[in-house]
């Protein structure tokens, strides 16, 4: 069975910066880092590090979102 990254579906990922409210985070899972990417959370500093849920629209890589931020 293979367990690698499926774009379909929600991933952790760890928050490595954050600008405004954009931020860049690391999917652990495809051994990616995203650049700068939209939240529909309020980020601050204290997030760096912090695990986060992230979701690919259509599938697409180029277009990740981050949809919760773990405590």
């Amino acid at each position: 069975m293979n367990r690698g990254l499926n774009n379909a579906f929600p991933q952790k990922a760890i928050i490595t910066e954050i600008r405004d409210q954009m931020a860049v985070v690391f999917v652990p899972l495809a051994k990616y880092e995203t650049g700068y990417i939209e939240s529909t959370v309020l980020l601050n500093n204290d997030m760096i590090g912090k695990e986060a849920i992230v979701v690919f629209i259509n599938g697409d890589r180029n277009q990740t979102v981050i949809v919760g931020v773990l405590p």
